[in-house]
């Protein structure tokens, strides 16, 4: 497939050359230059509208990114204003989707021998 930057520099060629060289030549096949020009340009245009359409979009996603950015800010400040008002195991906790302090696991764990051995061996007996 052929980018449209390729067939845009294709047809200013195209158009420079049959204006220089053959500027009395009024068509090609069933092609004028005239009709030629005008297709480029609705090619030039649409092709501007996509890139303004992509700066749009760029824009509004850094509009979007600090717009998350200020709401973050504030969960973060009213989580800790909650707790501080009415402490680590508020039941309006769950309810914002935090955990309660009462409901956190220690994270200590209990580490098994998970060894495979001989069988018939008890593990507490080494």
């Amino acid at each position: 497939m052929i980018s449209y930057q390729e067939t845009t520099r294709r047809s200013n060629r195209m158009i420079a050359t049959w204006t220089q060289e053959a500027p009395a030549v009024e068509q090609y096949g069933s092609i004028t230059l005239t009709q030629f020009q005008q297709a480029n340009e609705v090619l030039l245009a649409a092709k501007q509208e996509v890139q303004d359409a992509e700066a749009l979009l760029n824009l509004k996603r850094v509009h979007l990114r600090l717009a998350g950015n200020d709401v973050r800010a504030m969960q973060r400040e009213i989580y800790l204003g909650l707790i501080s008002e009415e402490g680590e195991d508020s039941p309006m906790l769950p309810g914002m989707g935090y955990i309660r302090k009462s409901d956190r696991k220690s994270g200590l764990t209990i580490k098994r021998n998970t060894l495979p051995g001989p069988e018939g061996l008890d593990p507490s007996e080494n």
